[in-house]
């Protein structure tokens, strides 16, 4: 007994990897039915995923993104020079590599869902075949290695990086790490030529992982801690070496890069609602992504809650509660176990701590990051975990395999656990189907998460706008503005507040007739109660817009102050003001409309709406000249002839003398000659003019100088 108890707990011979290292003693074709049953798991646990569409970020990453249109050198050059959410924002993320592929994708196989999904199943399986690869080399072992690659390739917390199109920068990471230890590895058994080519491997390995996604640095750390595990077996100094020249070039190569695109951008925002670490005192921040780590390894052991989004108040700073506690004796635990791994295994310590090196650049724990928590960030350090749990679950086989022989059925165990990781992913995927399912999901694992609760009062109203619905969306939009009421404006969010004000207003119209609203009826007492709701929603959200907006100029100030160059910037949300405009508009108050249409046009000049809004609240107030000014300007402006028949319309109610709109071969227009119309367009005119002028934009300018010569204005100086 006492014997057994000792061969358990001694290190194997996988524990003692030499510099010629040893490869498993089984004939190579009999790798190829493994392989091919791991492969038929990956493809069978995924198939739903080809069911997923463009939900969240991937409508706007790979169907708005202009530069994926066309493959052209133009295009390549733009993604090669931008960062990774140009033009759409920016994020502080540089992964071109990932952007190439996109186009790539978008190419050969066109802009549908399931193109785009194959290429990342595909990117999966072959992480999966890597896994198994590593398995084999560092435990000699083809079944408990078949086990890993198995387990970790349909595990549910995977589906954020493979179901989820742009989760493809984590695949090509994941792809990069594994991939870039094991050509090392090999460069470490071959000297001459071939070790030239294995580096060689490696290096352009790496180049693409870390263009792809900057957590693939880790590669670096990766291939240093398995020579420091296996140091005194191996003492590969030469080896060592050269694998961190294959890899720190091409990785110093990136950081560069990043920073010349990045200093030539707007700086990122990371919001609070978004991250709460990034307002809290360091010991708060530090505690709370303790627990986020906490959360993460419960959902390896209980994937059933899955959500893609655990923004505020989902998972609220640290403050000592015993669920606190809780998370921290997780973590606690299992730091314990991993020092455990020192005494027992080389190989789980070897995994263990690649997990924990994985998951230490997107923890919170270094720095804080764009997003509290994302199941796509444990992509990588998941291969460690189940790594070491499938070897833990063998180690306990043998050390009781005479009870009920356990040992003998461990791997069918370890395969019913599989089957039902791969029941849940499968249903999984169809959760990103679209923003609504994959909202609805995300609700029931993360019911506090303000974000999801205005996404799905969007994705509502967007369905349709009817007296039996609107109540459902108020509530959605009630929801996520209660969950950040408590937020100081300048770090909380506007949109919810938004869509809690359009949705209000909407209530108010669907309350009365298109003609009453045309004629602008007063409104009963009710209707006028949901306007002034809808009024003050909007009214937040115009004050949080510009609080956020404040503390970003400061940001941009000191940016500017620094050396670095700022490139053009919105002060604010045009939209927000244009819809307060329509909520005064709504409730009488027409100087305030006006005001507000002007304050979105001052913001976003080149909007034609924007004009159109200035218009309306004008009319509606019965200035009639200036409406016709303010269309005019428009006209000039964006050059859009859509604001041409209200103007038409206008005229025909404010011309006295008959000459404003005269008949065309394309209808009714109105007539330059006219005096009260040359009248209006020149007042409109000029005032386009000393925009220009106060803005110093001198082209723009110059042709507005030369429409009013053409239309025979005065030009003021």
């Amino acid at each position: 007994m006492k014997q057994r108890k000792k061969a358990a707990v001694a290190p194997s011979s996988s524990d003692i990897p030499t510099v010629k290292a040893a490869a498993v003693a089984v004939p190579g074709h009999r790798y190829w039915p493994t392989a091919l049953v791991l492969c038929a798991i990956t493809l069978l646990a995924f198939l739903s995923s080809f069911e997923a569409g463009f939900p969240m970020d991937n409508k706007r990453l790979l169907l708005e993104d202009r530069r994926l249109g066309e493959a052209t050198a133009a295009n390549v050059g733009l993604i090669l020079r931008h960062s990774y959410w140009w033009p759409l924002g920016e994020a502080g993320l540089y992964r071109p590599f990932t952007t190439l592929t996109y186009l790539v994708n978008h190419a050969m196989l066109g802009n549908t869902a399931a193109g785009y999904h194959w290429i990342n199943l595909l990117l999966h399986m072959g992480n999966v075949l890597l896994l198994w690869a590593l398995g084999l080399r560092l435990l000699r072992k083809p079944m408990v290695a078949a086990c890993i690659a198995g387990v970790w390739a349909v595990h549910p917390l995977v589906t954020e990086s493979v179901t989820n199109i742009v989760g493809r920068a984590d695949l090509l990471a994941g792809m990069a790490t594994l991939g870039g230890l094991l050509l090392y590895l090999k460069s470490t058994e071959t000297e001459g030529a071939k070790k030239a080519a294995w580096l060689g491997a490696l290096g352009v390995t790496t180049l693409i992982g870390v263009f792809s996604k900057e957590s693939a640095v880790v590669i670096v750390g990766v291939i240093a801690l398995y020579e420091v595990i296996w140091w005194k077996e191996r003492k590969e100094w030469r080896g060592l070496a050269w694998g961190m020249l294959a890899t720190v070039v091409p990785t110093a190569m990136m950081l560069v890069a990043r920073w010349r695109v990045l200093s030539q951008s707007l700086p990122p925002e990371f919001p609070f609602v978004d991250n709460p670490m990034v307002a809290a005192d360091f010991v708060t921040a530090k505690l709370t992504a303790l627990k986020v780590v906490a959360h993460y390894l419960w959902l390896v052991l209980w994937p059933a809650g899955l959500s893609a989004d655990y923004s505020y108040p989902q998972i609220p700073l640290a403050t000592g509660t015993a669920g606190d506690w809780a998370a921290w004796i997780t973590v606690a635990v299992a730091v314990v176990l991993v020092a455990m791994c020192a005494r027992w295994s080389k190989t789980a310590l070897f995994f263990a701590l690649m997990a924990a090196g994985a998951l230490l650049p997107a923890s919170n724990l270094l720095f804080p990051i764009g997003t509290v928590m994302a199941e796509r960030l444990f992509y990588v350090p998941l291969m460690g975990v189940v790594a070491c749990l499938v070897m833990g679950a063998f180690w306990l086989g043998e050390r009781f395999r005479g009870t009920f022989h356990v040992a003998r059925w461990m791997p069918a165990g370890l395969g019913v656990i599989a089957l039902a990781l791969a029941g849940r992913t499968y249903a999984r995927n169809f959760d990103w189907k679209d923003n609504r399912t994959l909202v609805e999901a995300s609700l029931k694992a993360a019911p506090n998460s303000f974000k999801m609760h205005r996404i799905l009062a969007m994705e509502m109203f967007a369905a349709g706008l009817t007296p039996g619905t609107i109540d459902g969306i108020l509530a959605e939009a009630e929801r996520s503005t209660g969950l950040i009421e408590s937020v100081p404006d300048a770090i909380s969010d506007p949109d919810s507040w938004r869509v809690a004000g359009i949705s209000w207003l909407a209530k108010g119209d669907l309350q009365r007739t298109p003609a009453d609203l045309d004629r602008g009826t007063p409104a009963p007492p009710e209707v006028m109660a949901a306007y002034q709701k809808g009024r003050e929603r909007l009214a937040r959200a115009a004050a949080i817009d510009g609080a956020v907006h404040a503390a970003y100029k400061k940001k941009l100030e000191a940016r500017r102050a620094a050396g670095y160059p700022v490139p053009p910037y919105e002060e604010g949300n045009a939209e927000v003001h244009q819809l307060l405009s329509l909520a005064y508009m709504r409730t009488g108050e027409v100087p305030k409309a006006v005001e507000e249409a002007r304050l979105a046009l001052s913001m976003h000049p080149a909007g034609a709406e924007a004009f159109r809004q200035i218009f309306y609240a004008l009319a509606t107030g019965g200035y009639l000249e200036e409406a016709a000014v303010a269309l005019f300007e428009g006209v000039f402006v964006t050059s859009q002839a859509s604001l041409m028949p209200d103007l038409v319309n206008l005229y025909k109610n404010l011309d006295k003398d008959g000459c404003a709109v005269m008949n065309s071969p394309n209808g009714p227009v109105v007539n330059p000659a006219c005096p009260i119309v040359h009248k209006d367009m020149c007042a409109a005119g000029a005032e386009v003019l000393k925009t220009e002028r106060a803005a110093e934009r001198m082209d723009l300018a110059v042709r507005q100088e030369e429409i009013m010569r053409n239309s025979g204005c005065e030009l003021g100086r």
